[in-house]
């Protein structure tokens, strides 16, 4: 893998989790999830915003809610490319959970509550959870008609646990004996990889061929908060992809160019 840096100033201190071309929502959208606090404060939003993507018209917030199921401090989110069911980070450390949601309303952008799909007080690897993504279900070599699993990343206990997106059941797929530090974000290439932001780099694990995780390598970069993965060229079962990396400690993005095949 190849990198280059570019500096961004302000832009990379922003953290911004973003979804879009979301299926069922009347055109692409693009999502924004506000840190907003205690969900108490009047002053501060708990939430998802929408934006139209044509326009960069704001479309409003995105999640209803009922009164019993309050939204703080949300983090990462990740949409079913299949179902458009949605899913978000609630990371108050004192209601640590991942919650999910109803695809688009076909009369407007906004999405009902269905369920909660994991809490810290269900399983205790999730907490202060930062970062969502969506693939197959861990440890199978095998990853042709199977289940889904959402991956989560948790800030406070340097962990990784998948759950099943039917059952619910979890998978702990990266246990803090494997030293990772300050983890936040993660995201998955083509090839179903696992990439992880830390503290000293972006680490990358295969978490199929075997019972165990396997870490294939990791690209340095000091106090990696943000991870993403866009796809390039592609034939047959090879192709190649980018992979950008934000760091908080210098302010700057990285890239680096990948290959696999499935």
């Amino acid at each position: 893998m190849a990198g280059a840096a570019a500096g961004t100033g302000a832009l990379v201190r922003l953290l911004l989790w973003a979804a879009w071309g979301l299926l069922g929502c009347h055109g692409d959208r693009l999502y924004v999830t506000l840190h907003g606090g205690a969900s108490t404060a009047h002053s501060k939003v708990n939430n998802i915003l929408s934006f139209d993507l044509t326009t960069g018209h704001a479309l409003g917030p995105v999640l209803l809610h009922p009164p019993g199921v309050p939204l703080s401090m949300l983090r990462g989110i990740a949409v079913d490319p299949d179902t458009n069911r949605l899913f978000v980070a609630n990371s108050n450390f004192q209601d640590s959970k991942v919650l999910e949601f109803a695809p688009c309303s076909r009369h407007n952008h906004s999405r009902v509550f269905v369920r909660e799909l994991a809490s810290h007080r269900r399983t205790p690897e999730i907490l202060h959870p930062y970062g969502l993504i969506l693939g197959p279900l861990p440890y199978s070599s095998d990853r042709k008609d199977r289940g889904q699993a959402l991956y989560v990343s948790s800030q406070d206990t340097e962990e990784v646990v998948s759950f099943d997106t039917t059952w619910g059941s979890p998978t702990l797929v990266l246990h803090k004996d494997l030293g990772l530090t300050r983890v936040r974000s993660l995201t998955m290439d083509p090839c179903h990889n696992l990439y992880v932001a830390t503290g000293e780099g972006v680490a990358v694990f295969d978490v199929y061929s075997t019972h165990r995780p396997v870490r294939r390598a990791t690209l340095p970069l000091r106090d990696v908060i943000r991870v993403y993965i866009r796809q390039e060229e592609w034939e047959g079962t090879r192709g190649s992809f980018l992979v950008f990396a934000s760091s908080r400690a210098d302010d700057t993005v990285h890239s680096w160019a990948g290959t696999c095949a499935v």
